[in-house]
């Protein structure tokens, strides 16, 4: 049994050693955006409301715009809830709707009528 020994030539130090090179020069770039500052806190509001749901499991559009409201105004730390919007969304601005069609964690359409109707209703230039 014959076992080879792999010489490794100059070209191939060289090569290697230029791959390991190029290689950790590519992060470069990446150290000033690290470097830069980020916001110290990120804001979460949690609003609920134990009647939003009725005794048959649909979503009462009543709560549920009052509740789309309040979380709007508790978030940008306004009294006004169309002053909130407005703060958020101006009346030339194309806004999409991203549904969640997934099985198990649909979004209610219920839901999506209240975005709607807080964009389209409340913004629409007069």
């Amino acid at each position: 049994m014959t076992t080879t020994k792999r010489v490794i030539t100059r070209r191939d130090f060289i090569r290697t050693g230029s791959y390991v090179a190029a290689g950790s020069l590519m992060g470069w770039p990446m150290l000033s955006y690290a470097a830069q500052k980020r916001p110290e806190k990120s804001r979460v509001v949690l609003i609920r409301d134990e009647h939003v749901i009725d005794g048959s499991g649909s979503l009462d559009p009543d709560r549920l715009d009052v509740m789309l409201d309040q979380a709007v105004t508790a978030l940008l730390d306004v009294g006004d809830p169309l002053a909130a919007w407005k703060h958020l969304v101006q009346p030339d601005d194309t806004v999409g709707i991203k549904s969640n069609v997934w099985a198990p964690l649909p979004t209610p359409a219920t839901l999506e009528r209240a975005l709607i109707t807080r964009l389209v209703g409340w913004l629409a230039p007069v």
